[in-house]
């Protein structure tokens, strides 16, 4: 996948649309509290003095949890396909006066080309991917780079991802109808044991998958009237470029998904009309072998 990729631009693109508000409200407390999870979880591998890589840096949230505990003494990149994400991670690594230790450069990270202090060796502590491994059409072989060509002999790569009633519906009637799709839909319909199938099939030691609900109450999707799921349909399914971008079929095929995805969710309704849905979010923690 090369930057001139149409998925890599579609989703440069939708990330860089939503930039400037990502942090924002109740989805920036998520970013943020997401961010201090990851980073937790990797234990004693991130301390001062370590060197971190954190792949689909966004915003910066987790470069920043990391640079909490490594200090001037260590180093943090960052790297991300989007151009309005990284001008507000280097903005707060200034502001926050971390910029000195806390890096970030704009690449597609299927196509890493790191400046010389970080290629040629394997200067990482620790690695992480917050929710974007699942992006990767080919997530096994960058896991497998990182663990092998970037990471310390027995350092630790973190990633996460999380699943939702809506788009498993979806990804259950696209690989029952054998539709092809860019990302494997495994990831919809079983999000945790994906996320452990890429660590193990990179040949990292998986030492735990973390599940716990993604907030502290239930989100509630509303489908009691038609305008109510096609508001769904379009918020979680067409508006979610990794969920439906490369779908060979054609309109009417995409209507007749629609439909069959309707009576899926409606069947998972509750009488009050909506899906009570907790998100589960799912944390790999892995270590190299060697």
């Amino acid at each position: 996948m090369s930057a001139s990729d149409p998925f890599v631009n579609t989703l440069r693109k939708f990330y860089n649309d939503v930039g400037d508000k990502y942090d924002r409200g109740q989805m920036g407390e998520w970013h943020q509290k997401a961010a201090d999870i990851l980073v937790d979880a990797s234990g004693s591998s991130v301390k001062e003095g370590s060197w971190v890589l954190d792949l689909a840096t966004g915003t910066g949230n987790v470069a920043f949890a990391a640079a909490a505990k490594v200090g001037p003494s260590g180093q943090v990149l960052g790297i991300d396909i989007s151009e309005n994400f990284l001008e507000h991670a280097k903005s707060t690594a200034t502001e926050l006066g971390l910029d000195t230790f806390v890096e970030f450069i704009n690449q597609d990270v299927t196509h890493l080309s790191l400046p010389s202090k970080y290629s040629g060796h394997r200067p990482f502590d620790a690695a992480f991917c917050g929710s974007a491994v699942m992006l990767f059409p080919d997530s096994v072989a960058i896991v497998r780079k990182v663990a092998t060509e970037l990471l310390k002999p027995g350092g630790i790569f973190v990633a996460d991802t999380h699943g939702s009633i809506p788009g498993a519906v979806f990804f259950d009637i696209v690989r029952s109808k054998g539709i092809e799709t860019v990302l494997d839909p495994a990831w919809g319909t079983q999000p945790g044991e994906t996320l452990r199938r890429v660590f193990e099939d990179s040949g990292m030691i998986v030492k735990e998958i973390i599940s716990n609900p993604r907030s502290t109450g239930i989100v509630k999707w509303d489908v009691r009237t038609p305008e109510a799921r096609n508001t769904l349909w379009e918020n979680t399914i067409i508006k979610a470029p990794w969920v439906s971008f490369g779908m060979k079929i054609s309109a009417e095929e995409l209507a007749e998904l629609k439909s069959t995805w309707e009576e899926g969710i409606m069947a998972r309704a509750q009488s009050d009309g909506f899906i009570h849905d907790d998100i589960m979010h799912y944390v790999a923690v892995s270590k190299t072998k060697n």
